[in-house]
């Protein structure tokens, strides 16, 4: 019996004890519940791609930092108030300060941790408790989360200079577009946990403009459904069923801004930790229809519900396990994302630079070449990839001796990022081997004025020299050799190069 009334208290559920049989069966289905979240949490086949690329460590930290600073906080509810409230006690280090400095280790594994507070928070709301909401003793136990969420802001502006993104992708989605492809991506999210149909990863975004897409609109018509009756039921629903959905649904939230500034706003790893929200929900379920079944004493009944989420976790192990070959190379984690969409242009792109760097340059050109096609005909082209296409085939052209093809490409890239020192610079250098001097010339100086670094300079002036040098204007060329000479007097090549531009300079003058 005190076993059992530990379990009430545990579970929050009322039982009347019937018989000993009954008793001993509802330890062992309460338990099973547990055991059942475990299980779909490990095999969900989402989780494939955090457990199987190392790209998502991230993920596995953060989450693993925030499921144990959550567990603290949670046993400092436990270990009341009553504990000693020095700032150095250990009830204040162990329950107050460790969970906090977790928190901050988290948010600088991946920023996505940010949620954790607010998870507590809404713990807090649905807990049983007398405490008001922002009482002393919750302020105290939030003291320390803010102070570290503070010194993280701190660290990012410090470090980063600013805590908005480098890049904007997708500019061609207006505010409230945005907001409609956020709605669609958290629609996929709730979906893929719901039913894992298998969708292949690095997807580009297939935007929503308007709310009458479906996949906008359902999304934003079932949240606040759900959020309402989650008010209007909320006395006669179990509590945890909320922990459940917040832990569902809050650390989701951060990832949906990936609409912003990926490429691929869609990837599984972001449902790692919302996966433990799915699973808790499921057994809690499976937990309440069990004890139901127990109460009345339909054990067949019973069984097979049991076997039925035993099947749904085995199935999602054997789905997992097939998806985890997907992420065994980068050639072959490529080619399963052109299965989703032969259009990807992305995908096509790294596929051409594999090619490239394990020796098969005409395939690798071809991939490349056609990337590059593909996104200036797309709807919405991106200027990013586009320079970074031209690049990536102009550096490779001019190592193959296709020294027209090269410059094709270098100015390409200039059309669209024409302050680029390193374009300007390789530019300069093929113009220079072809004999176009003055063109040369012209990208020497533009390169000069972009320039930062003393090496910079010196290769800059130096392919002055040899500019002016190729013209036959000696004295020009000799100041270039001495300016690029004040900064490595050790160039022996250049030394000659000064020299020889000297006697000939010299020669003319006498002449």
């Amino acid at each position: 019996e005190a076993v059992l009334k530990a379990g009430v208290r545990v579970t929050g559920c009322t039982v009347h004890l019937i018989d000993a049989e009954y008793d001993k069966g509802l330890i062992v289905w309460q338990s099973a519940a547990p055991v059942l979240a475990a299980a779909l949490f490990a095999a969900h086949p989402v989780n494939s791609e955090t457990a199987a690329w190392i790209s998502t460590t991230a993920e596995l930290s953060f989450t693993l930092l925030c499921l144990i600073a959550f567990f603290l906080y949670l046993g400092s509810l436990d270990a009341g108030e009553r504990a000693p409230s020095g700032i150095f006690s250990p009830f204040t280090l162990k329950y107050r300060i460790l969970p906090a400095v977790l928190y901050f280790v988290a948010i600088l594994f991946k920023e996505t941790a940010v949620f954790l507070p607010l998870l507590i928070f809404v713990h807090d709301i649905f807990r049983k408790s007398r405490e008001r909401l922002f009482s002393p003793g919750r302020v105290r136990r939030y003291l320390f989360f803010g102070v570290f969420a503070v010194a993280y802001i701190f660290v990012r502006l410090s470090i980063i200079e600013g805590m908005g993104p480098a890049m904007k992708l997708h500019a061609y989605l207006t505010g409230f577009q945005y907001f409609l492809n956020a709605a669609a991506l958290f629609g996929k999210d709730m979906r893929m946990l719901i039913l894992p149909l298998y969708d292949y990863p690095l997807q580009l975004l297939d935007p929503v403009y308007s709310l009458s897409d479906p996949r906008a609109l359902v999304p934003l018509m079932f949240v606040p459904a759900l959020m309402i009756s989650a008010l209007i039921f909320r006395k006669r629903t179990d509590p945890r069923y909320y922990l459940a959905a917040s832990i569902l649904v809050l650390p989701i939230l951060p990832s949906l801004y990936s609409v912003a500034v990926s490429r691929h706003p869609y990837a599984d790893r972001y449902l790692y930790f919302p996966s433990i929200g799915y699973a808790m929900l499921l057994s809690l379920a499976y937990r309440g229809v069990a004890l139901s079944l127990l109460s009345r004493g339909r054990k067949a009944p019973l069984y097979a519900l049991t076997a039925a989420f035993a099947s749904m976790a085995l199935i999602f192990a054997f789905w997992a396990a097939s998806r985890n070959g997907i992420w065994k190379d980068d050639l072959t984690l490529r080619l399963t994302a052109l299965k989703g969409s032969e259009d990807n242009y992305v995908m096509i792109h790294d596929l051409g630079g594999i090619y490239l760097r394990t020796g098969d340059p005409e395939e690798g050109f071809g991939l490349l070449e056609k990337a590059l096609r593909l996104n200036l005909t797309s709807a919405h082209p991106d200027p990013t990839m586009i320079v970074l296409t031209h690049k990536v085939l102009a550096d490779n052209y001019a190592k193959q001796g296709r020294t027209d093809d090269a410059i094709r490409h270098y100015n390409g890239a200039l059309r669209l990022e024409p302050e680029n020192i390193v374009s300007n610079y390789n530019l300069a250098i093929l113009y220079r081997e072809k004999g176009f001097y003055q063109d040369a010339i012209e990208l020497y100086s533009t390169a000069l004025l972009l320039a930062r670094e003393p090496w910079q300079f010196k290769d800059i002036y130096h392919g002055l020299g040899d500019s002016y040098a190729g013209k036959g204007l000696w004295d020009k060329a000799l100041r270039y050799y001495k300016e690029a000479l004040s900064i490595g007097p050790d160039d022996a090549e250049i030394r000659s190069k000064a020299e020889d531009a000297f006697k000939k300079a010299s020669g003319r003058k006498a002449g």
